[in-house]
């Protein structure tokens, strides 16, 4: 069925099956901006074409499988990305918030998908493994807890810790600098909105999670190591989370971080910490800091990283 004088602009080798291989060409110099992918399962005996689901003005450069699940497939048409989690029966659309742009070629390293583009430079999407574990019973399921990727101890941006507070702030890096603001999500999660820069994955185990619905009572994280002993627990925000007191004393201090408990897809990053030391008051008759003019503002100090190793997480609601 491949038309005269059509360009193969991509050609994939199954990496789960020898005889398996997938093409992508394109026709758009002579007008016809038709998407073309087909897929062979006899080693190039038979072809058979599986772009449904591809708008018919959003031709095809380029089709790859994911080496981490059989059938996963992403194309990089004329207008953006697209991802097929039956082997190409049926596309959708998986834009996100790439900009519409042509994707001229795709690759997946490690657990991350590029995706080059013409005119909007590179595109990183981080962590497939949700993707990858995404199968109908999970959709269908009240709740379900994806297996968290292998985690590396890192420590990014240091210069950023130079500036505290509200307002701009700056990060150093061999010279270079890059301006950001620093917010907090209403979960307590710390984000970080670079102005001329790249954005990193966030530092910590990144854990997904589904919910069908909204969880009548809260819901419960918790990290534990591997004798099944806790380490730190995380709770969603109640009603009396979102009430101030009425009698003017301040209500009593509670964590920080709350876990999201939204339906659909939630994602809580924990930064690998044990809990915080216990608050310390400061000596209100000292009138000199010993150790500088914002030694009186650290009245607690962050818990130590744990140490490497292989840990658990529970999901409890």
């Amino acid at each position: 069925e491949m038309p005269e004088w059509a360009m193969v602009s991509g050609l994939e080798l199954s990496p789960h099956d020898p005889a398996t291989a997938y093409i992508a060409f394109t026709r758009y110099k002579f007008g016809d901006f038709t998407p073309h992918i087909y897929k062979t399962f006899n080693y190039g005996k038979t072809w058979n074409r599986i772009s449904r689901g591809i708008p018919e003005e959003a031709f095809v450069r380029v089709v790859r499988e994911d080496p981490g699940r059989r059938g996963l497939l992403y194309a990089g048409t004329e207008t953006g990305l697209y991802i097929s989690l039956d082997d190409g029966k049926h596309w959708q659309s998986f834009q996100r918030n790439l900009p519409v742009t042509p994707i001229t070629d795709l690759i997946i390293h490690n657990n991350d998908l590029i995706a080059a583009t013409q005119g909007r430079a590179f595109w990183i999407l981080d962590d497939l493994g949700p993707l990858r574990q995404l199968q109908e019973e999970v959709t269908l399921s009240p709740a379900h807890l994806f297996a968290p990727g292998r985690t590396y101890c890192r420590w990014l941006n240091w210069g950023a810790d130079l500036y505290q507070g509200p307002g701009l702030h700056y990060t150093l890096a061999l010279g270079a600098h890059a301006a950001f603001y620093e917010e907090k999500s209403p979960n307590g999660e710390p984000i970080r909105k670079l102005l001329d820069a790249g954005e990193n994955p966030p530092q910590g185990v990144i854990v997904y999670y589904i919910l069908k619905d909204a969880p009548a009572e809260p819901i419960q994280l918790e990290f534990l190591d591997t004798d099944g002993a806790s380490i730190k627990l995380f709770s969603s925000k109640t009603e009396e989370d979102n009430t101030d007191t009425d009698d003017g004393e301040e209500p009593e201090k509670k964590e920080e971080r709350f876990v999201p408990a939204a339906p659909g897809l939630n994602r809580f990053v924990w930064n690998m910490r044990t809990p915080d030391t216990p608050e310390v008051q400061p000596d209100k008759n000292q009138k000199k800091p010993i150790d500088g003019p914002r030694s009186l503002e650290h009245k607690q100090a962050n818990g130590p990283l744990v140490p490497p190793g292989t840990y658990q997480v529970r999901l409890s609601l």
